[in-house]
């Protein structure tokens, strides 16, 4: 059953739902890790380490290093590697899923249009789920505890696949290639929609809409809308900078799942498998 979750965060602001180290003792969520095996383990989460050497060593580990978690709430600290763990299952006072990170194995689609594999696994949650599952987050800049929204990230995965693809390759998007940013995303959804003829159909047609320049330009300017709705908002809400940046987040998200769920209900309405 294909279900649409409104959990639109980053991985990094999981310290709303985990402790830190410096906090109570008390201040845990109750959560499951699925283990490689398959095996689950019901433990308090209390947080994560993530990478703080050089991007480099970054590109070649993953973007959470470790899980600490207690067993009961008098028990020690103990740390897993992320490495060990498939997906983290945080449950809300009824024991029933609220949230779900999963560890993706990510591919990109290159310069040259080859599909390749990135060299660090990425943490996300779930964001819609069916026969293409829909992961993303969203990327705050923070310097001295100010932070302002970056950008939003999606990823996509055949429910049948044991890898994500990234239709847009953020570690690689510069002023050179920007623009090949529509005929990437195609093909992305090409790989994870293979063997569906009626979907290759419609993502011609999708295409070939997208090189429309009245297209383009409606495009950019509703782009534009929800950011300065986000602006008007705060203000009237007196959320303040940070309330701002973390709404505009929200709406960006939010305009973004609106646009690829429309692409993925094509998939699950021409393809039976």
């Amino acid at each position: 059953m294909k279900r649409i979750l409104l959990c639109f965060l980053l991985v990094g602001t999981l310290s709303g739902i985990s402790a830190q180290k410096k906090k109570a003792k008390d201040n845990y969520s109750r959560a499951v890790f699925t283990m490689n095996d398959g095996s689950e383990k019901p433990i308090l989460f209390y947080g994560y380490t993530y990478p703080t050497e050089s991007f480099y060593a970054f590109m070649k580990g993953s973007d959470i290093y470790h899980f600490e978690y207690k067993l009961d709430p008098e028990s020690k600290l103990l740390k897993v590697d992320a490495k060990e763990v498939k997906k983290v299952k945080f449950l809300d006072e009824y024991e029933d899923e609220k949230l779900g990170l999963e560890r993706l194995k990510l591919k990109a689609i290159n310069a040259k249009g080859e599909v390749t594999d990135k060299a660090y696994d990425s943490w996300q949650p779930l964001l819609y789920d069916g026969k293409i599952k829909i992961y993303g987050s969203t990327m705050y800049s923070c310097t001295n505890n100010v932070c302002s929204y970056g950008n939003t990230k999606i990823y996509l995965r055949n429910a049948k696949d044991e890898f994500a693809i990234m239709p847009i390759d953020y570690d690689r998007l510069n002023l050179l290639n920007i623009g090949r940013i529509d005929e990437k995303m195609v093909e992305a959804f090409r790989m994870v929609g293979s063997g569906c003829s009626d979907f290759n159909v419609y993502l011609d047609s999708l295409y070939s809409k997208m090189q429309d320049k009245v297209f383009r330009k409606q495009f950019s300017q509703d782009w534009m809308a929800v950011r300065k709705k986000a602006m008007k908002d705060g203000r009237e809400q007196r959320l303040g900078f940070a309330g701002t940046q973390k709404l505009i987040g929200t709406y960006m998200m939010e305009f973004y799942m609106k646009l690829y769920t429309g692409i993925v209900l094509e998939y699950e309405k021409n393809c039976k498998h």
